[in-house]
């Protein structure tokens, strides 16, 4: 997996209209002390959420004076004759916020300018006392009584002091720009006065060794190891190039089963927070499977997010912007969170691969080892719980679908006969629910059909009821795939063919967006395969559409 950025909560300020104007009030941290360029600069750490350098945040400030940089995030600005670099905390903070995508608004493409920048340094295009009247000239006061204040003696290059209205002022010991004139053919530099033209030349960044792979995040299940590299031979300095390409990279590890009775990942990061009290309180933490529409600009960074509740009616709590490295995040998937966000893995347990489970549950399958089950059940009178159908241990892709609307309900048991489902005349909200050792998916819509669905394989039988309590008729569809006994000796010929899949989601929510349908192979009575199946040279090319023409609200 590629990140090629270099940083928690960023992004959702970042990219989210209202928390920056949430956030917006906080930005005044230097501005009525430092040049505009810091002040801007300062601005754009908070909207990333950044700390400052203190011991509270376990960063501790550059506090040696005789080191010609100090640290952006320092709680004081101490002078402005010399560079300002980001600390190592800052740093961490960058590289979280990018490698959690929280920063997904800045991945447009930019736009085309043709920008002539100088050659030369600032100072040696605006001398001296242009520089002060930069600094302090407004509207309401006269540029023609500002100057460089000539009773002091200054070194310009280490602090710059004005004369406004014939009294000298200064702004944090604020420096004059580099390439300003101290001397005869002498100019700042880096704080100091130099010789005119002695400027270091630019060093290229290059990336270091990779490091050794990360301590497995799970014992079983699928966890998370890690490998990471920086651009530290050399890192670049005085103007060169950052190192671009994979600067840290992921594979699945500890992919055998967990046992049944283990609580889940998810369920164990949130009995962590059972010994910290929570708002005054200890709770017996209980973990929260949220049911994400996929269409969300945020679903996968909400999927991973660590929502649990207490016991009896407790609100949900996000306790964590993100659950652990390799949690899974969409039931009946292997999908896992990586970096804070919900990532897709193949049924061969890679990250980055197109490997394909096909409709019997084989990886690289052909579709070909199942069969489906398709059956109906009708009633036309009755009361209270009616059993409908028997799901068999084994089943995939299980559809249940009311083929007409009606007031009445579909419940579940499990094998020992407990209800799972709509029990004991109370009836359920539309949820995923774990049923049978996989994520059942109950829906029921505003017309009153309702559907059950589960990618498989149940673990034991579900027993499918009505509650019927309304006399109409009623009809429901069972749709289902089982293994087929010695299908390696008694084989179907499939027969595979091109189709299209589903329009993608829009790529922007307003102003003009595309929707891409692209090919796929699918096996007459199995669906989707593996592309290899089909005959790539009449394979037909990706379709596009616009999409979300609307204007985007005014900012």
């Amino acid at each position: 997996m590629q990140h090629a950025g270099t940083s928690s909560h960023l992004g959702h300020v970042f990219c989210s209209p209202q928390l920056q104007c949430q956030r917006r009030h906080r930005t005044s941290c230097l501005t009525h002390h430092s040049p505009r360029d810091r002040a801007q600069l300062c601005s754009m750490t908070f909207q990333f959420r950044m700390t400052h350098d203190d011991r509270m945040h376990g960063c501790t400030p550059n506090l040696n004076k005789s080191l010609p940089y100090q640290y952006l995030m320092a709680p004081h600005l101490e002078s402005d004759s010399v560079p300002v670099l980001w600390s190592n905390c800052s740093r961490t903070d960058i590289t979280k916020f990018l490698d959690h995508d929280w920063g997904s608004c800045l991945d447009d493409e930019p736009s085309d300018h043709d920008f002539e920048f100088p050659v030369i340094p600032p100072g040696a295009m605006y001398d001296i006392r242009h520089q002060c009247r930069l600094l302090y000239g407004t509207k309401d006061r006269e540029t023609s009584d500002i100057d460089v204040c000539m009773k002091i003696e200054q070194d310009v290059c280490e602090s710059l002091w004005c004369s406004v209205n014939d009294k000298c002022m200064t702004k944090l010991s604020t420096a004059a720009a580099e390439g300003t004139q101290c001397g005869d053919n002498m100019w700042c530099f880096a704080g100091k006065c130099v010789e005119i033209g002695e400027r270091p030349q630019a060093v290229n960044g290059d990336w270091a060794e990779w490091s050794e792979w990360s301590a497995c995040t799970r014992t079983c299940g699928g966890g998370l190891s890690a490998a990471n590299r920086h651009c530290a031979n050399p890192p670049p300095s005085f103007g060169g190039k950052y190192c671009i390409g994979e600067r840290k990279r992921y594979r699945i590890c500890n992919t055998e089963s967990c046992d049944v009775d283990d609580p889940s990942f998810h369920q164990v990061q949130c009995s962590a927070y059972d010994s910290i009290q929570h708002k005054g309180v200890y709770q017996q933490w209980q973990a929260v499977e949220m049911s994400v529409n996929p269409e969300d600009v945020d679903a996968n960074s909400k999927a991973c997010a660590l929502r649990c509740k207490g016991r009896g009616n407790s609100p949900t709590v996000t306790l964590n912007d993100t659950m652990i490295d390799g949690t899974p995040c969409r039931l009946g998937k292997r999908d896992i969170c990586i970096d804070g966000k919900c990532r897709p893995v193949a049924c061969d347990w890679n990250i980055l691969s197109d490997a394909l489970e096909d409709r019997c549950g084989v990886c690289h399958g052909d579709g070909t080892s199942c069969e489906t089950v398709l059956t109906y059940f009708n009633l036309t009178r009755g009361t209270g719980y009616i059993l409908a159908h028997v799901v068999p241990g084994k089943a995939r892709n299980l559809r249940v679908e009311e083929v007409t609307g009606t007031h009445n309900y579909l419940a579940v048991k499990d094998a020992q006969g407990n209800f799972l489902l709509n029990g004991h005349w109370s009836i359920q909200w539309s949820s995923t629910y774990k049923m049978a050792g996989v994520a059942v998916r109950y829906e029921r819509a505003l017309d009153d059909r309702e559907t059950l669905t589960a990618p498989g394989p149940l673990m034991e039988p579900l027993s499918i009821y009505v509650l019927y309590h309304e006399v109409e008729n009623l009809t429901l569809s069972f749709e289902y795939t089982l293994p087929i006994e010695n299908a390696s000796i008694v084989k179907r010929i499939p027969e595979f063919s091109w189709s299209y899949s589903g329009w993608t989601v829009c790529s922007a929510t307003c102003g003009g967006g595309i929707q891409i349908q692209n090919p796929q192979c699918v096996e007459k009575k199995s669906g989707v395969v593996e592309d290899h199946f089909c005959n790539a040279k009449v394979a037909p090319s990706s379709l596009e559409r616009s999409c979300n023409l609307h204007q985007c609200p005014a900012k």
